[in-house]
């Protein structure tokens, strides 16, 4: 696997979904790159090195660490 993607059904802040944001193999997180394309609606997670076939990974995304764009204007 070479990315992993996360769509949300309005966008986010980017800032607070990365920090709410991980991949882990076992306890070890997975280094990667974040990006928000398509206006932050969607997360997409390039690991440094291509994620091992066979091999059990755990996404988290905290709950609550998740802002829509919309909730801050208001």
């Amino acid at each position: 696997i070479t990315t992993i993607s996360l769509t949300f059904s309005s966008a986010v802040d980017p800032v607070s979904t990365a920090a709410a944001f991980s991949v882990l193999q076992g306890t070890t997180p997975v280094p990667g790159t974040l990006a928000f394309p398509n206006g932050a609606t969607e997360l997409r997670f390039t690991p440094r090195a291509a994620l091992a076939y066979g091999t059990a990974y755990t996404v988290r995304l905290n709950n609550g660490g998740v802002i829509a764009l919309d909730q801050q204007q208001n």
